[in-house]
């Protein structure tokens, strides 16, 4: 089996562990029809926080109502709760479900600057988020280079 195959089997069976020991989250998810442009937060990414935060949520039917319990790197969590809040589903069933996501940084930074973050989404259930490393040089002297 080479690495790819496994990283991948490791990914897809770290997903679902639930963060509720007494009550596993439902298999139900409703679907994301309107949510903000996400973005790796600003101070993590220029204090290079990464990690994986781990919410366990309670929808109302259209909405995000409460968020029953989180795991990861606290200001990750402070801003991914923020966007969190921003979801907004099909009508459904009020639910319960888990939602993973993973921060880490794409690579080093690039001068002059230009390449976005990347982002992935599976919603509702998993979103990845990199971002390349922060200025390490003068944008502007840079652009000046022949």
């Amino acid at each position: 089996m080479n690495p790819k195959s496994i990283m991948i089997c490791l990914l897809f069976t770290a997903i679902p562990i639930s963060l509720a020991a007494e009550e596993p989250a439902f298999r139900v998810r409703p679907r994301v029809i309107e949510m903000a442009v996400p973005q790796y937060p600003l101070l993590a990414k220029v204090g290079g926080v990464t990690g994986v935060v781990h919410f366990l949520v309670q929808t109302n039917g259209t909405t995000i109502e409460s968020i029953i319990k989180s795991d990861g790197p606290p200001m990750l969590q402070r801003e991914l709760t923020k966007f969190l809040m921003t979801w907004k589903f099909e009508k459904h069933t009020p639910v319960k479900f888990e939602i993973t996501f993973q921060m880490k940084r794409a690579g080093p930074s690039v001068c002059p600057p230009g390449k976005p973050d990347e982002i992935k989404l599976i919603l509702p259930s998993f979103v990845e988020m990199a971002f390349t490393g922060t200025m390490e040089c003068d944008p502007v002297i840079a652009s000046k280079a022949p």
